[in-house]
């Protein structure tokens, strides 16, 4: 919660800031979290008897509280600053040493807080007027006689007690005597039931509460009746007996402390939205809402002061149905009522009722049946009024005692309007601004002095703006006491720039107050004034979450590495392992199949079926171990590779050879379009007939009709292979991945060919690995256009 200068002013509102505050009829606290108080408004003297500047820089609510509500003041500080908010009341004594009781409503600011402190001295008393008079209660059961009758078996009192006779009245004629029960005028009807039920069938009963009337206008009378059956030595029921408590008096007090609980949570929820609303709009919605509520209101208004037409208007209307009233108007010099401000002895609100005709004028405004009028007020000045109204007059009349309770929720209300609006233009204020802005000068030694910093500083290091304005030994040095030592040379090379007359900017960690590092983005802007003198002006952000998200995706980028790494050794040293095994499995199925060609004894033709599979299986096999070996070898950097002149079509035409034998059993044609002057190409013989053999298998593979084309051509510094297909084609949204590792365009779960998603992996990294390049041409359902281009050499 800022405090302004008393010398500003903010908006077109003739009072400062500071006024408003000092003007509260509440005392107003900004705390540091140790209780220490920075500010205290000058209500504290009414309360305390204390001055403000007494009270201001020593934690003067933990001296003078009680030793024993001293520590829930404590903890009440550090929840709101753990929660946000916290309320706790505490018992102390004021200069005069009088013990008062004060209500406190804390709310969290950074790390300091702001307070309101009621005077719950009247509140805390009644409470303990209610144990004392329950005590005294406890005291008369115990050690006092009850009211107490002897009733015969068909109800007539045989006897009564003097303290009976006492509740019902004392003169003779107010006698039970000799008078049946159930004749008894005023008495309460569930009560007869009861006595009924116990005359007749034995039914004792205890704590009935019940009410009776008594005579001659003595009003009524609450009572708490136990009752018990009188039976004869053979168990017939032969009278009854009653003991009879008069409870009036704690009833009464119960329903007071009732209504005052009812209105002390009315007054929570007040502050309640005040935090949750600080705008003045929706926090007087809300206001509205919760004191038609809370008064039992069928209406309420908020009318606020128009200073320059001199009316009031309402600000806002609630009501407790569905319709909703027409906004009021009202010149309030004018009505006789309200024109007038009430004597100090006088109620603070007006009520006006049938009863009441001096008053009437003010029911015929709305048509109202009941109505209270209760002023609020700002800087000592009537700001408007809290209009309640009842329709019908179907409810009892707003009592003296509810009436008290009303106005005090108003004096509540006229505070939080007080501290929305303070808030309100405070915020308005600073709307703009995010982070915090500066102007500094350099001293003769270079260090910085600030001049000017907003509040928002005191959330990016810790420390409020004084500690940073203050000169001589109470300054804090920027740089030696905030900047970490190991940015201290980049913000000193900054201040140069700025010294020197250059916008700069300029990012590094700050030593926050609470211990922590921050990250501030610095951006200055020099102003040199006619003497020479440099005046820095600049904005502070901080970038703390930015750079730790930085620093995460580091670390995330070097574990998915370390792990890649890891991953990629265990599959090139698994495939080292697998291919010496295959290659002899591989190796015996092709002498097996050897050996049955020259078998001379006849075999039935699935023997060399059979053979032929275990030696195609395990060739492929093998094949995919290699590229796995490859692959794994070429992440970890351990691939060897040549770079020597190659005889482009001499490596091309055995491989095209191949796939015309195998497309001729899938009657497929394969067509060859090779340049007439037979280039060369610079790299690794081995490593480029596997990447044509991969292109050619895949080519092969996805084409069941049509068939393949391969051409060549020399360009200017590439030698281009173009390998064309009339198969299945790829989606355009595949083309992305196509040259990732183990990814196919369809799923494994409706895959119509077989392949693990190396082969294209494996093409692309040599190629880069040789200095090559590929692209793809591809549309569903027409074919595929592979482009390899490689370097070209000289012969």
């Amino acid at each position: 919660m800022g405090y302004p200068n008393k010398n500003e002013t903010t908006g077109e509102a003739p009072v400062d800031l500071r006024s408003l505050l000092e003007k509260a009829p509440v005392v107003v606290l900004h705390m540091r979290a140790d209780g220490t108080v920075v500010y205290a408004s000058p209500a504290v003297h009414r309360l305390t008897g204390y001055t403000a500047a007494e009270v201001t820089g020593r934690a003067f609510w933990d001296e003078v509280s009680l030793p024993e509500d001293r520590s829930r003041l404590q903890q009440a500080r550090q929840a709101a600053l753990n929660a946000g908010a916290a309320t706790v009341t505490v018992r102390f004594f004021t200069r005069d040493r009088h013990l008062r009781a004060a209500e406190w409503h804390l709310f969290a600011e950074e790390h300091t807080l702001a307070g309101l402190v009621l005077d719950a001295t009247a509140r805390h008393e009644l409470q303990e007027a209610l144990f004392q008079s329950e005590l005294l209660n406890r005291t008369f059961l115990e050690q006092s006689p009850l009211g107490l009758l002897h009733l015969d078996a068909d109800g007539t009192v045989t006897f009564e007690n003097h303290p009976f006779r006492q509740l019902v009245g004392e003169r003779a004629e107010d006698a039970w005597i000799g008078l049946n029960l159930f004749d008894m005028p005023g008495l309460d009807a569930r009560l007869r039931g009861r006595v009924k039920a116990l005359l007749s069938a034995g039914e004792a009963f205890h704590g009935a509460e019940v009410s009776f009337l008594r005579p001659a206008g003595g009003g009524v009378r609450h009572l708490l009746v136990h009752g018990s059956p009188i039976r004869n030595p053979d168990g017939c029921i032969v009278g009854g007996v009653l003991m009879v408590e008069d409870v009036t008096r704690t009833r009464e007090q119960q329903e007071t402390l009732s209504l005052h609980d009812r209105y002390a949570r009315a007054e929570a929820e007040l502050r309640s939205a005040a935090l949750a609303h600080p705008e003045e709009t929706p926090f007087l919605r809300a206001a509205a809402a919760m004191l038609g509520r809370a008064c039992g209101a069928d209406r309420a208004h908020i009318l606020v002061h128009n200073t320059v037409d001199d009316y009031c208007a309402s600000r806002t209307v609630w009501s407790a149905g569905d319709h909703r009233p027409d906004p009021l108007v009202v010149r309030h010099r004018e009505i006789a009522p309200l024109r007038e401000p009430a004597p100090p002895a006088a109620p603070r609100s007006i009520h006006a009722h049938a009863g009441t005709p001096e008053t009437r004028v003010l029911l015929h405004l709305t048509g109202a049946a009941e109505a209270l009028w209760i002023p609020f007020y700002e800087t000592g000045r009537r700001a408007g009024f809290v209009l309640l109204e009842r329709v019908e007059g179907r409810q009892a009349a707003w009592s003296d005692t509810e009436r008290a309770c009303i106005e005090q929720l108003v004096e509540v209300f006229e505070t939080l309007w007080t501290w929305v609006q303070v808030d309100s233009r405070y915020r308005l204020t600073l709307s703009t601004i995010d982070d915090a802005l500066f102007h500094f000068t350099f001293s003769e030694t270079g260090t910085r002095r600030y001049v000017f910093i907003t509040p928002q500083v005191e959330a990016l290091v810790g420390y409020e703006p004084a500690a940073l304005l203050a000169h001589g030994e109470t300054s804090l040095d920027w740089s030696e006491a905030l900047v970490h030592p190991d940015d201290r040379a980049h913000v000193r090379a900054h201040d140069e720039r700025l010294r020197s007359g250059h916008e700069s900017r300029v990012i590094y960690r700050i030593r926050h107050r609470d211990g922590s590092l921050r990250w501030l983005r610095e951006h200055g802007t020099p102003l040199r004034d006619a003497a020479g003198h440099v005046t820095v002006s600049g904005i502070l952000t901080d970038v703390t979450e930015q750079k730790q998200a930085e620093e995460l995706l580091v670390q995330a980028k070097q574990e998915a590495e370390r792990a890649s790494r890891l991953k990629t050794a265990f599959i090139a040293t698994m495939s080292h392992e697998i291919r010496t095994p295959l290659g002899a499995v591989h190796g015996f199925a092709e002498l097996l199949a050897a050996e049955l060609k020259e078998c001379g004894t006849e075999l039935p033709p699935e023997v060399h079926e059979f053979a032929e599979a275990i030696r195609d299986r395990a060739d492929h096999l093998l094949g995919l171990v290699n590229d796995l070996f490859d692959l794994s070898n070429m992440e970890l950097g351990g691939l060897p590779l040549e770079r020597v002149p190659l005889d482009l079509h001499a490596l091309l035409h055995p491989l095209l050879d191949d796939l015309t034998s195998r497309a001729a059993r899938k009657n497929l044609t394969v067509h060859r379009h090779f340049a007439p002057d037979a280039p060369v190409v610079l790299g690794d013989a081995r490593r480029i007939e596997q990447i044509f053999r991969n292109l050619f298998s895949n080519a092969l593979k996805f084409t069941e009709s049509g068939g393949v084309t391969v051409r060549t051509r020399r360009l200017e510094r590439e030698v281009l292979v173009e390998v064309s297909d009339t198969g299945v084609g790829m989606a355009r949204d595949y083309l992305d991945r196509l040259f990732t590792p183990f990814t196919q365009e369809e799923d494994w779960r409706n895959r119509r060919f077989e392949g693990t998603g190396l082969g294209l992996a494996l093409v692309k990294r040599l190629l880069d690995r040789l200095g090559g390049r590929i692209e793809v041409e591809s549309e569903k359902g027409k074919g595929t256009t592979f482009r390899v281009f490689l370097p070209a050499g000289d012969r």
